[in-house]
């Protein structure tokens, strides 16, 4: 990675002074905690030897996909484009290709987080070649890992109708990374969109 990220620690409540306005001071000393820095230190993106600083040494693309119990298509479709709404909630294969080929990481590999209600739309990005962690035993780790590969990956696809994106997202501009994607219909809303990440947090 380009940057320095210091050691996975605890942050505990009572050390966190919160002002509205200086969200980004908070966001930017978050870390994940030792146990997911160790299963992170497992994967083939990261230096088996970092476990108490994940290094990301390959790079790699992830996708977040949420069907939010069902209120998905409803949520995403408020915006008036059906289009849209469909992209953010099924993530369809021909969609995240074109995604990853504008980035110039087409080749790359990829990662999908997902909340395992989606299974048809998961299957399908797996049978592309698309990687999936699932099967750990502490739920609360699997959910923790999620969050960080989210915020660790080379370039990171958002759902917008979901807060887990935008928390990720958050932390992911606090450290200088790069800038999420969210596919809505223009240049204007996705500007709009990365204004107001900070806004957008909810601790989790």
């Amino acid at each position: 990675m380009s940057r320095n990220v210091p050691s996975c620690s605890c942050l505990g409540a009572q050390e966190v002074f919160v002002r509205r306005e200086d969200i980004s001071v908070v966001l930017s000393h978050l870390r994940p905690s030792r146990g997911v820095c160790e299963h992170l230190s497992r994967l083939p993106f990261f230096d088996a030897k970092s476990s108490d600083v994940p290094r990301r040494i390959v790079s790699f693309t992830a996708v977040h996909l949420r069907w939010l119990e069902g209120s998905c298509l409803s949520r995403a479709s408020r915006s008036g484009d059906t289009a849209e709404a469909d992209n953010v909630c099924h993530m369809r294969i021909a969609f995240v290709n074109k995604w990853r080929l504008s980035i110039g990481l087409e080749f790359s590999p990829l990662v999908v987080v997902a909340d395992g209600e989606s299974s048809n739309d998961l299957q399908e990005l797996m049978d592309h070649g698309a990687m999936h962690l699932h099967g750990l035993q502490s739920s609360i780790v699997a959910v923790g890992i999620d969050f960080w590969l989210l915020v660790y990956a080379t370039e990171t696809l958002g759902s917008f109708v979901s807060t887990f994106s935008l928390n990720a997202c958050s932390v992911r501009q606090s450290w200088n990374f790069s800038s999420c994607t969210f596919h809505v219909s223009s240049d204007a809303k996705n500007l709009q969109r990365a204004q107001h990440l900070n806004e957008s947090f909810e601790l989790i």
